[in-house]
C-alpha cells in the first residue's frame, strides 16, 4: 500500500482528527486496512532547534562573505567615521599598531558596522581604516605587522587571499610543528589515558616498550597485554602515545 493510500485509510478510519499530511509528520495512530494493523509512518520534519542552527550557519556565511566585498569611502556619513576612529587607539604613534578597542572576532580582527538595523553591514576594522584613508579597499587587507587589531592603513596592503597565504607562508605563521595547537597548548588537548578511547594505561605502554626493546615479537606484546596487534602497533611506531617519554629518549 502506498503513502498516499494509507493516508486515505486514516482519513476514513479517524475522521475527526486532522487530515495525514504525506510529506508531513510522524503520525503514531494505527489504522485498520484489510483486517491488518498498519502503522502510518512519513519522514519527520527537522525540528525548530536543527532549523534555527542552520539558518544561523547560513547567516554566518553571508556575513563573512559580506565582510570581504569592496569597501568604498562614499559608504560612509562623517558620523560613521566620527565613530570609527574613537575606536581605535593611536598612542603608538604614526609608526606603531593603532589597536582596535572595540568588539572583535575570534581571531582578534576588529568588528565594525554601519547601516540601521537589520540591515547592517559587518566590515574589518582594518578595512575600513584602509577604506576611509586611501578612498576605497577591493580585496583583503594584509597586515604587514602580522598584529590583527591593527587599523594603521600604513601597515595594511590589498592582496587576495592566495597572497593571504603565501604571506602567512613566508613569515612561518602556520601553525605547524612545534606552533601547532596540540603543542603550544598541550592542556586543551586529552592525553593518554584522559583521551576517551584510551584501552592501555601509562605503566601499560611503558612495558610495551620495554618488551619490544627485548626483541619479542609484537604478536606477543599485544597477548601479554591484552591488546590487539594494530594497537601495539600503533604504539610501538609513534603513531599514538607518542608525547609519553621514556627513559632515555628524546620527545618528538
Amino acid at each position: 500500500m502506498t503513502i498516499t493510500e494509507r493516508a486515505a485509510s486514516y482519513a476514513a478510519t479517524f475522521p475527526d482528527r486532522p487530515p495525514l499530511h504525506v510529506s508531513g509528520q510522524i503520525c503514531a495512530e494505527l489504522c485498520e486496512n484489510s483486517g491488518a494493523r498498519t502503522v502510518l509512518v512519513t519522514p519527520p520534519r527537522p525540528s525548530p532547534h536543527h532549523a534555527d542552527r542552520s539558518r544561523d550557519g547560513m547567516a554566518d556565511a553571508k556575513s563573512s562573505k559580506r565582510e570581504s566585498l569592496p569597501i568604498d569611502r562614499a559608504e560612509f556619513t562623517d558620523r560613521n567615521i566620527r565613530r570609527f576612529w574613537m575606536k581605535v587607539d593611536k598612542s603608538a604613534g604614526p609608526d606603531g599598531c593603532w589597536l582596535w578597542t572595540a568588539r572583535r572576532d575570534p581571531d582578534g580582527y576588529g568588528k565594525f558596522q554601519i547601516g540601521p538595523k537589520g540591515r547592517q553591514r559587518h566590515m574589518k576594522a582594518h578595512r575600513v581604516a584602509v577604506a576611509i584613508t586611501r578612498g576605497h579597499i577591493d580585496l583583503a587587507g594584509l597586515h604587514r605587522c602580522d598584529n590583527p587589531p591593527c587599523c594603521n592603513p600604513a601597515h595594511v596592503f590589498e592582496g587576495t587571499q592566495q597572497d593571504n597565504r603565501r604571506d602567512c607562508t613566508l613569515k612561518a605563521r602556520n601553525a605547524v610543528g612545534s606552533r601547532n595547537g596540540t603543542r603550544t597548548h598541550p592542556e586543551t588537548r586529552p592525553r593518554g589515558e584522559a583521551h576517551g578511547c584510551a584501552v592501555l594505561t601509562k605503566q601499560a605502554v611503558l612495558e610495551m616498550r620495554r618488551l619490544r626493546a627485548t626483541g619479542m615479537p609484537v604478536i606477543d606484546i599485544a597477548r601479554h597485554l591484552g591488546v590487539s596487534v594494530h594497537a601495539a602497533y600503533q604504539v610501538l611506531q609513534g603513531k599514538t602515545w607518542r608525547h609519553l617519554v621514556s627513559a632515555g629518549e628524546v620527545p618528538r
